[in-house]
C-alpha cells in the first residue's frame, strides 16, 4: 500500500513536466527600431513559459526561408545573434519561429522613425492651418 502511494506520487510529479508545452504570446523585437541599409541589428523574443531549451529561428519572408539569426530560450526569453539587414531601403518582413509558435514584424530599413519633413511640406501645413483658422474665425 505504501509502495503504491509512493509510485502514485512520483507519477503525479512527473506528468506535469512531461505535458508542459511551450506557452505564451511570443513578443518579437528587433533593435535598433530602424536601421540604415546593410547595418547590424539584434532580434529578441520574450514572454514565453515552459520553453527553455527551445531554439528560435529568425527568418526573413517566412518560417520556411533562410535563417538569418537564432537563439535558445532560457527563462522564456533570448536574444539572437546580430545579423545584417538588406542593402536596399524598404520594408522587410522577419519571422520568429520555434516550437510551433511564430510571429512576424515588418522592419523598416533606410527610414527613420519620424517622417521626413521638407520646408515645402512645413509651408503647406502652415498654409492649410492658416486657411482653416480664417475660415472658422469668420463664422
Amino acid at each position: 500500500m505504501r509502495l503504491l502511494s509512493i509510485i502514485t506520487l512520483l507519477i503525479l510529479l512527473i506528468i506535469p513536466t512531461v505535458n508542459a508545452q511551450c506557452q505564451g504570446n511570443l513578443r518579437f523585437v528587433i533593435e535598433p527600431t530602424f536601421a540604415a541599409p546593410s547595418s547590424s541589428v539584434s532580434p529578441s523574443v520574450s514572454e514565453l513559459v515552459n520553453c527553455d531549451g527551445t531554439t528560435v529561428n529568425f527568418i526573413q519572408d517566412s518560417c520556411s526561408g533562410t535563417v538569418v539569426s537564432y537563439c535558445t530560450l532560457v527563462g522564456g526569453a533570448c536574444e539572437g545573434t546580430p545579423f545584417s539587414v538588406p542593402p536596399t531601403s524598404g520594408a522587410y518582413t522577419y519571422y520568429a519561429c520555434g516550437d510551433g509558435k511564430e510571429t512576424s514584424l515588418i522592419y523598416m530599413v533606410g527610414h527613420s522613425s519620424l517622417p521626413d519633413f521638407t520646408w515645402f511640406g512645413i509651408i503647406q501645413i502652415m498654409f492649410i492651418a492658416s486657411i482653416s483658422f480664417v475660415f472658422f474665425k469668420r463664422k
